[in-house]
């Protein structure tokens, strides 16, 4: 199985992709599937109905449908309405590039679909992974989606703050793969996104989760630019009044990558990193969506305001094993794994004691 670590895509860099091991199709439990992700996590009737979710990618994968629908016949999902839109005849780009922008789309659609059931998705493809071919088609995303997945970043600068207003004015809720490096990644550092960080899981021989930890390689920190958004200030303190990325966390891989399905690159492969963990959550923010609307407004504050309104530690997975070159989990927020992991089961629970 080729396993692609550090899938996390940027646009205007050029970061390479590296294939660890060959597939070996004799072998069992050669990747991490969402059915032992849902299991170890005691989820199930997950929906999304009603909720339309948009994600942005580059190139071209004409085979994209039929690779999803190899995917859905596998672990018995429903493929649902997913339509795709590419815009204009794209661009030239080395083997490579184009290879690691098609693993992403492959990846991005499986595991939203894998977490929501029932939403509509739409798979929009950019001429180019520049950033001045993908900033029109997330505008375009926002005009018809409830939510839309940026599985990509570029390292912050203070240029990109110029950004902000569109962010913050936008109809849909962005979820950002935080990174998977050093630094803190924009747009995942816009203070109008949902950051989302990652985590290893590790399973044993059997499927049973045996252990959860940060994912060491997962982008985390303070941004140099952006200012802290008012939901994270009850939270965290200190830290020059800057955003902390993440806000949440998810799986990421483990003792094994995430499998995903995608023939021109060779079929059955597996990956690692925050793309993993933002396609999850994108995927789970449409099925809490289904339940109240209001996350689509309130973006990254409705899960701090679960965290104050709810019992943290039934609504969250507290992450407090592992830690990075720069920091370490602790109990609560940390600038490792956030708040840490949504217990959406539980969430929606919540919710609908609510409502």
């Amino acid at each position: 199985m080729n396993n692609y670590e550090g899938i996390f895509i940027s646009p205007n860099e050029k970061y390479g992709i590296a294939t660890l091991m060959p597939f070996n199709k004799s072998e069992a439990g050669d990747s991490i599937t969402p059915v032992m992700i849902k299991k170890c996590h005691n989820i199930s009737n997950l929906s999304g109905k009603g909720i339309t979710v948009g994600i942005i990618c580059a190139y071209e994968y004409r085979n994209i449908l039929s690779d999803f629908y190899t995917f859905c016949k596998r672990f018995s999902l429903d493929a649902g309405n997913v339509t795709t839109r590419f815009f204009e005849k794209y661009a030239y780009a080395p083997h490579h590039i184009k290879e690691k922008w098609i693993n992403e789309a492959a990846l991005d659609l499986q595991w939203v679909r894998s977490f929501s059931n029932d939403s509509d998705i739409i798979c929009y493809f950019a001429r180019s992974d520049d950033i001045n071919d993908i900033f029109p088609v997330i505008k375009e995303a926002d005009s018809e989606c409830d939510i839309v997945l940026l599985s990509f970043g570029i390292t912050e600068s203070a240029g990109q703050t110029l950004y902000e207003d569109f962010f913050e004015h936008s109809k849909a809720l962005y979820v950002c793969a935080s990174g998977n490096g050093n630094g803190i990644y924009y747009p995942s550092a816009s203070k109008y996104t949902l950051s989302v960080g990652a985590t290893d899981i590790y399973f044993d021989r059997n499927g049973k989760k045996i252990g959860q930890e940060h994912y060491k390689k997962g982008s985390c920190g303070i941004s140099n630019y952006t200012k802290m958004p008012s939901h994270q200030k009850s939270f965290v303190y200190g830290n020059n009044g800057k955003r902390c990325c993440p806000d949440i966390t998810y799986f990421s891989g483990g003792n094994k990558g995430a499998y995903f399905y995608c023939a021109e690159n060779g079929g059955h492969l597996s990956a690692s990193g925050t793309s993993v963990s933002a396609a999850c959550i994108t995927g789970i923010c449409a099925s809490v969506a289904h339940f109240d609307k209001s996350i689509l407004t309130k973006k990254a504050s409705f899960f701090y305001e679960l965290a104050q309104k709810g019992k943290y530690n039934d609504l969250f997975i507290d992450i407090v094993m592992g830690r990075n070159e720069n920091y370490k989990t602790a109990k609560g927020y940390d600038l490792c794994t956030g708040l840490g992991t949504p217990n959406v089961q539980k969430i929606i629970q919540f919710l609908s004691t609510l409502s």
